[in-house]
């Protein structure tokens, strides 16, 4: 039975808000389109140059895309930031906003923040994977439940090559005033969770 699913959305709007809006919407409609009802996570990476050479213009992506996430599931987490160019199921773009909308029973997200990323990067790193595991919100007995179904099911060969956990990380980003050391940062959250667990993601862009 199918358990994870997935839709992206793309708009280039130049109504930062309803970039923000279009996008969203769009991914959650395809992801719907599988059999989902309502989105659990989501991301959303829009172009710097279009959508965040102001203040205002990105604060209005984000409302779009908040309020859209918001109206289909109170409690749904998502993240993004600016690019320097998206790449998405719809090609290499410019100047545009792209989404995607998760939808999972068996997933569990947990959404951190560390500021002061450029005067302390470590501890923006730790601040960053601390928040998040304190508000993931696992059921302890069904999270057992399931690894030892996984278990009981797999082999052993299967069962080593399975990593239940992942930490997914966006830098803010180098620009010509200021920049991320990434590295400490990354040390940061390793301090925490340790050297096993895979971290992907990567840093902001502003189309230089």
């Amino acid at each position: 039975k199918r358990n994870v699913f997935a839709g992206t959305g793309i708009s280039r709007n130049d109504d930062s808000y309803k970039a923000g809006k279009e996008a969203v919407e769009m991914a959650i409609k395809n992801m719907q389109n599988q059999g989902a009802s309502k989105p659990d996570f989501g991301f959303v990476f829009c172009s710097g140059g279009k959508y965040g050479n102001s203040d205002s213009r990105i604060k209005e992506l984000v409302k779009g895309a908040h309020d859209t996430f918001m109206s289909y599931n109170k409690d749904c987490k998502w993240i993004g930031c600016t690019t320097a160019g998206e790449i998405s199921n719809y090609g290499i773009s410019e100047s545009s906003c792209i989404a995607t909308a998760v939808s999972s029973t068996y997933i569990k997200i947990g959404v951190g923040i560390g500021n002061d990323i450029y005067t302390n990067p470590e501890k923006a790193g730790r601040d960053s994977i601390s928040d998040a595991l304190n508000n993931i919100e696992i059921d302890k007995h069904i999270h057992a439940y399931i690894s030892y179904l996984t278990a009981k099911s797999k082999s052993s060969a299967d069962l080593v090559k399975t990593n239940p956990y992942l930490i997914l990380t966006i830098l803010a980003g180098s620009s010509a005033k200021r920049a991320v050391d990434s590295d400490t940062v990354l040390n940061g959250i390793k301090n925490v969770v340790g050297y096993r667990i895979p971290i992907v993601g990567g840093n902001a862009g502003d189309d230089f």
